[in-house]
């Protein structure tokens, strides 16, 4: 019983995963593609669902030249990220108040990293709306480049009237 019970749960895992992997290209359009990332539909490799590539091909962000174009943004996500008491904004703030100091110097890929949830902020579209389980991160940062983000579960439920 235990090895149905498994291969259930296996199943519908797979099923919610490639569910969701269709769905994100239904109605929603790629605003900023990445010339160093391949994106690649899940694959089946020896039994597991096989997400790989899960990072760039570049050893420099694609991305960082454009940023860097953008001092008054870096400035205005630090200062966010300044007042938040985090591991994760303090490592955001650090990546960005150095992008903007040295503006010719390649965005190394922990620099990008460490940029998280600041690239959707900047990259964003300004009549976007975007869409995130981490309200607690992203909101500051859209908001502070006046750009809105929501979570999926109340943009569903509002367009579905649950």
């Amino acid at each position: 019983m235990d090895s149905i019970q498994r291969d259930e749960y296996r199943l519908a895992l797979r099923m919610a995963i490639e569910k969701a992997w269709k769905r994100r290209k239904i109605g929603f359009r790629v605003v900023q593609p990445l010339s160093g990332y391949v994106e690649v539909a899940p694959q089946e490799k020896r039994g597991q669902l096989s997400l790989e590539p899960t990072s760039c091909v570049e050893s420099s962000c694609c991305l960082g030249p454009r940023i860097a174009e953008q001092p008054q943004i870096l400035a205005t996500l630090r200062d966010v990220t300044d007042t938040v008491d985090n591991a994760e904004h303090k490592r955001r703030s650090q990546a960005l108040n150095e992008i903007r100091r040295k503006p010719n110097v390649p965005v190394s890929r922990q620099q990008c990293r460490s940029l998280g949830d600041a690239v959707f902020a900047i990259f964003a579209p300004q009549d976007s709306t975007i869409l995130t389980t981490n309200l607690r991160d992203l909101r500051p940062l859209s908001e502070a480049l006046g750009k809105t983000c929501k979570s999926p579960s109340k943009v569903l439920a509002a367009n579905t009237g649950a």
